[in-house]
């Protein structure tokens, strides 16, 4: 490559660069970064002797054929050669792609592989691959324990009894599947399983005994969830950005929310937390809009900003007082302790703190039990802002 003259050998290509029509990429160039590009018709070519990439009907693979790396300018049915084990994430990104043949030697696709993919209605999987078969528009592993990826399913996806497990990633730009059906005895709903997809309701089976991290993070169309007695353990982050979120049934055996759990929940006006709750960890309801949140008797630990919330009033039930950290007040909704919450739904909108007007935000009245309320005092000085204490 020549700039100003000067002669560049060229062995890695970042992301964010690519606004050509055509790229030819070096026999220097070992490494890409597809993050950032611009995901127009290419044309793709790679220049003899590179020894990493080779491209094929304009699709970029590894040199030895395993991994389909890039693809533009695809519309109809692109069969994927065989050999290919992996499709990276968002590999077909964009594409006008209609239906996908997938070979006997494919064993994993990643996370928003077809992502954004409007036009795809049909996957087939090779009838010689041992490793995942296709059901109804979704992928499973061969034996049916699994679901790997919702595919193309729409409406009501119902698992059969059989599966019991859901992969990573498995919904990631799904945006057709409306409600999940689980019927099979599951014991855990792995990280971000149903994360960044379109479902409004789900049905959870009584065997389940933990929800991972992130499971539903950013399910902004979520408006009802119910979470069966069984589980124990509720991960991190995993209701985050279920902006349409309004109901919430959390199991009665419950001690610990962990981080960020409920954040950016815009829609959450109530919640019943458990009597058995003892931990609410940092930025649980971070954002979040209520009428009125009451902090269960025997909690004894609040992590920073696990109530930066927005709400009319805060009730404490326990005697003894739980170890505040520092809550900042919330900046968003509106008129906390004289109306409803109000908020943009999907849409995040901050409006700042006015300082002639203070309580426009933030935590209207805090009640406390009357023997307790000098300890509160002492506790929540300089820890939480709000209008007025009341006991």
């Amino acid at each position: 490559m020549e700039v100003n003259g000067n002669t560049y050998t060229v062995t890695a290509v970042k992301s964010g660069i690519f606004y050509a029509k055509k790229i030819v990429i070096p026999a220097t160039v070992k490494q890409i970064d597809f993050g950032g590009v611009n995901w127009g018709d290419k044309e793709l070519e790679v220049a003899p002797g590179n020894p990493v990439y080779k491209v094929k009907n304009n699709i970029l693979y590894t040199a030895d054929g395993k991994t389909v790396v890039f693809s533009s300018k695809q519309s109809g049915t692109v069969k994927i050669a065989d050999g290919v084990k992996t499709i990276a994430g968002e590999a077909f990104h964009g594409s006008d792609l209609t239906a996908l043949e997938l070979p006997k030697s494919l064993e994993k696709i990643e996370a928003g592989a077809f992502e954004n993919c409007t036009k795809l209605r049909r996957f087939k999987v090779s009838a010689k691959n041992p490793y995942m078969m296709e059901k109804a528009g979704a992928l499973y592993t061969k034996n049916g324990k699994k679901l790997l990826y919702a595919g193309v399913a729409k409406g009501t996806l119902m698992l059969p009894k059989k599966t019991t497990q859901i992969a990573a990633n498995a919904f990631y730009g799904n945006t057709t599947v409306e409600m999940v059906f689980i019927q099979g005895k599951m014991k855990k709903l792995a990280k971000k399983s149903l994360a960044f997809s379109r479902i409004k309701d789900v049905t959870l089976p009584d065997s389940l005994q933990e929800i991972e991290e992130g499971a539903f993070m950013y399910c902004s169309k979520l408006a009802d969830v119910e979470i069966p007695k069984s589980v124990k353990k509720i991960g991190a982050n995993a209701f985050d950005g279920c902006y349409e979120l309004e109901r919430v049934v959390l199991p009665k055996k419950l001690t610990t929310l962990e981080k960020e759990t409920f954040r950016n929940c815009y829609s959450l006006r109530k919640i019943a937390l458990p009597k058995s709750l003892r931990t609410i960890k940092a930025g649980t309801f971070e954002s979040c809009g209520f009428n009125q949140l009451v902090i269960p008797k025997y909690v004894k630990r609040i992590g920073k900003n696990a109530l930066q919330v927005t709400t009319k009033k805060l009730i404490f039930k326990g005697k003894n007082v739980p170890k505040i950290a520092k809550q900042n007040a919330c900046q968003y909704g509106k008129y906390a302790g004289n109306t409803d919450p109000d908020f943009d739904l999907g849409v995040v909108r901050l409006d700042y703190i006015d300082i002639q007007y203070p309580m426009q935000h933030g935590i209207g009245k805090v009640k406390v039990p009357a023997e307790s309320t000098g300890k509160y005092k002492k506790a929540l000085k300089g820890k939480m802002e709000y209008r007025e204490l009341e006991y």
